[in-house]
C-alpha cells in the first residue's frame, strides 16, 4: 500500500464459503465510495499477512495499512468509518462497544450466519 489513499484502506478478511458473509460484502462494495476497502477471501489465504494463521480467520477482520489486525465488531467499526454514507452509525457502534453490546450482537449473528435465512440477504441487497 503505497499512496496516501492507500495508507487509509483497510483489507477486510471474510468467511466467503457463507453466503450471509458474501451478502455482506456485496453491501460494502455498494457503500465503498472513497475505495478504502479491499476486500480478501478467507479461503485465498495466500494474500494475508504471514503473521496471521487459521483460527485468527473465525471471525471478520479487518487488517490496517500499519498491519494491525481488528477483529469481528471492531473490524466492522474500521470498515464503517471509511465510507462516508455509513458513518453516521460509527458512534452509535462506538457506544456500543464500550458497553459492550456490540460483541454479543456481533457474536450472536456469526454463530448463525450460515443458518440465516436468504430473504435476509436479499433484503440486504437491495
Amino acid at each position: 500500500m503505497g499512496d496516501a489513499k492507500d495508507r487509509h484502506a483497510v483489507r477486510v478478511v471474510y468467511d466467503s464459503y457463507c453466503e450471509f458473509c458474501r451478502g455482506i460484502t456485496r453491501i460494502m462494495k455498494k457503500f465503498d465510495s472513497l475505495n478504502l476497502v479491499r476486500l480478501v477471501a478467507a479461503s485465498d489465504f495466500s494474500q494475508l499477512s504471514d503473521h496471521l494463521n487459521m483460527l485468527d480467520l473465525d471471525s471478520v477482520m479487518a487488517i490496517d495499512s500499519a498491519g494491525r489486525c481488528f477483529r469481528s465488531s471492531h473490524a466492522i467499526s474500521r470498515v464503517i468509518i471509511r465510507m462516508p454514507l455509513l458513518f453516521p452509525l460509527f458512534p452509535v457502534l462506538l457506544v456500543f462497544q464500550l458497553l459492550g453490546i456490540s460483541e454479543m450482537v456481533y457474536e450472536f449473528i456469526a454463530q448463525r450466519r450460515y443458518s440465516l435465512p436468504s430473504r435476509l440477504l436479499a433484503f440486504l441487497n437491495r
